[in-house]
């Protein structure tokens, strides 16, 4: 390996081991705000907590989102009356249970609705190249023509990149913990 070869990789590296120094300290810094750092409570969902702010960490956005949805929903379920969790649900069905007993607050149930039915179901069950692209979240169509792949009509869906998105999705859940455990 030459020199500038050299050079170049260690430059590499160093930038990429900072990014994942910010973004770990990042999460260190939301759970202390929201006070849930210390929190035991929890510990049965911390593994996909974990798993979550691992993915971010490594910039592996898409599954830190899918391991996040999957925290929230495990969380969700452990908290709702038991004679609920026995039939099969879906994350939508956790949220509006948790509003019903008054768990999570109606902000926090409508953000986690639109961050399930906008950012989740894109990524679970995309509806084709477009609807999903590599600069994130943004409902785009194709019209046909050479030119065009949004239409001038588009709807935004949520405008955010990858990064963002499971930004959004770790605050949630951190929310999540603190409404249900009444911080």
């Amino acid at each position: 390996m030459s020199e500038q070869e050299r050079d170049i990789f260690v430059e590499y590296y160093t930038s990429q081991l900072d990014s994942r120094w910010e973004r770990l300290k990042w999460i260190k810094e939301k759970e202390r705000e929201y006070g849930v750092e210390h929190v035991g409570s929890w510990d049965h969902v911390r593994m996909l907590y974990h798993n979550s702010t691992l993915s971010y960490v490594f910039t592996n956005f898409l599954a830190s989102i899918l391991s996040i949805c999957s925290a929230i929903e495990a969380y969700l379920s452990s908290k709702i009356s038991p004679e609920k969790v026995h039939v099969p649900k879906y994350l939508s069905q956790y949220i509006r249970d948790a509003f019903e007993e008054n768990l999570i607050s109606e902000n926090t149930s409508k953000e986690l609705s639109n961050f399930n039915n906008y950012i989740r179901n894109h990524v679970v069950h995309p509806k084709g190249p477009t609807s999903l692209s590599m600069l994130g979240f943004k409902i785009t169509q194709y019209t046909g023509r050479k030119t065009s792949w949004e239409s001038p009509d588009r709807k935004t869906m949520l405008p955010l990149s990858h990064k963002d998105a499971a930004e959004k999705g770790i605050l949630l859940f951190l929310q999540v913990v603190k409404e249900c455990l009444k911080i």
